[in-house]
């Protein structure tokens, strides 16, 4: 029997912490409780990583300059050391890749930057079109530089974290879907179709999932499809690389553009469009592109 699991007198395996969901946060979640000595098991119903969820697409953008200043501040430094000591401790630094962020804007009255200038370089159009002549802009548009902004790889941190906690003494269950759940004064009992489980706590980290999971507790989470493309260049591939092209967004009538440099293990350029996205049923709806997207 794993050292992180006991038995119950029903049978059941029992835990400290049953975490549901091992995405970016779940496996987070997991990592950090196993290496604080808590008996903590992990599910999720689907291989680990997968792209079923949110937790997917190869890249994600952090910056630290547009949170200066605001309720966001310590969050976004402590996220920062976090994602640092995981890159130490596992010795992959490809999870965490310094590209740089720019922010860009059709005017100055963004008010993320009012009060930090000194987390950000400040440039104009002309220093814009000189510097990244990858971006078309009109005259009117500025840019916000953020020298710590930072490329994060989801599925690398994922396995990565995931492996860390299993050394750790986590209990990591893939292909396990929860059916259901109880809470008592006892604890809790979770059900999957692979056996049933008691803890102490349970957290919830089941992305588009988690509605269903909660809903008789009269919590509302709607899960929204979204979509990204991946495009290749038709000319000079070098000035939208790493060395060349930050993570980047930009604001437009449709909302926020945002993009990332091209990675060699991934076949394109990424760009996407922060919106709300259309609401769904995760276990029905169409994944293929449509004329829409």
């Amino acid at each position: 029997m794993h050292a992180s699991q006991t038995k119950t007198s029903s049978g059941s395996e029992t835990f400290d912490v049953i975490v549901v969901g091992v995405g970016a946060v779940g496996s987070a979640a997991c990592y950090h409780l196993a290496r604080r000595g808590v008996r903590v098991l992990g599910l999720e119903r689907f291989a680990i990583p997968h792209a079923q969820g949110g937790s997917h697409g190869y890249s994600r953008q952090t910056k630290i300059a547009p949170y200066i200043g605001s309720p966001y501040e310590p969050i976004i430094l402590r996220a920062y050391e976090l994602w640092r000591e995981l890159v130490a401790e596992s010795g992959q630094p490809d999870i965490m890749v310094t590209t740089g962020f720019l922010d860009l804007h059709r005017d100055r009255t963004f008010p993320g930057y009012q009060k930090n200038a000194g987390h950000f370089e400040d440039l104009n159009w002309s220093q814009l079109h000189d510097r990244y002549p990858q971006f078309q802009l009109p005259k009117h548009y500025w840019g916000a530089y953020d020298p710590a902004g930072a490329l994060l790889r989801p599925e690398l941190a994922i396995t990565t974290h995931v492996r860390l906690a299993i050394q750790h003494g986590a209990e990591i269950h893939g292909s396990t879907e929860v059916l259901s759940w109880s809470a008592d004064q006892g604890g809790v009992t979770v059900t999957t179709d692979r056996g049933t489980f008691s803890a102490d706590r349970i957290v919830f980290s089941a992305g588009p999932w988690t509605g269903k999971l909660l809903k008789e507790l009269g919590i509302a989470c709607t899960a929204t499809r979204m979509s990204f493309g991946w495009v290749w260049p038709l000319r000079n591939v070098k000035a939208y690389e790493p060395e060349s092209m930050p993570s980047w967004c930009l604001t437009d009538d449709d909302g926020i553009y945002y993009g990332f440099p091209m990675m060699t293990d991934v076949p394109g350029y990424k760009i996407g469009l922060h919106w709300y996205g259309e609401p769904v049923d995760p276990d029905a709806f169409d994944r293929k592109p449509n004329a829409h997207d």
